[in-house]
């Protein structure tokens, strides 16, 4: 036991002495450093690791592609959704816009009066009142999306009077 101790003390001075023989090794430029090998270990030890899956790792998968599904069912959802949305509010920009225009009367007499109509739908449950309360209401509200300067102006005027 004590000779591999004397032998393993010796073996860096015999190290020495040949590193002093052996002709000095060509410096390298930063660009010449091969940055990967060809011999990479961790492709190799990735493939080992692959094979080896657990029942959680299992699990955990099947719960991923699950969520991703439902998210993808979702997201074509939203995007229906928002089509739906977009359509709809340019459908009725362009419905207010026609209304508003000074030529077409017809249709703006046309409104108010469906808004009129089915304001009394709506109350047709309640009496006399109710009624005429929410078919005033359903021609008022049209009347103040096709004139709504008249409609600011009127309500500016009432409230004026209410507070007096």
């Amino acid at each position: 036991m004590r000779w591999l101790h004397v032998a393993l003390s010796a073996a860096p001075l015999i190290a020495a002495s040949n590193a002093e023989d052996a002709v000095k090794p060509k410096l390298l430029r930063p660009s010449e450093i091969p940055v990967y090998d060809d011999d990479c270990t961790c492709r190799h030890t990735r493939a080992a690791v692959a094979e080896q899956v657990t029942q959680l790792e299992r699990e955990v998968g099947r719960l991923r592609h699950a969520v991703s599904e439902s998210l993808e069912v979702l997201n074509d959802s939203k995007e229906r959704t928002i089509a739906f949305y977009e359509t709809g509010k340019a459908h009725t920009i362009d419905t207010i816009a026609y209304l508003r225009d000074e030529s077409n009367l017809l249709a703006r007499v046309g409104a108010i009066s469906f808004g009129g109509l089915t304001g009394i739908l709506i109350g047709a449950r309640g009496g006399f009142f109710r009624k005429l309360f929410y078919g005033t209401g359903g021609m008022a509200a049209v009347a103040s999306l096709c004139y709504p300067k008249e409609a600011g102006q009127i309500s500016k005027r009432e409230i004026g009077r209410a507070h007096v």
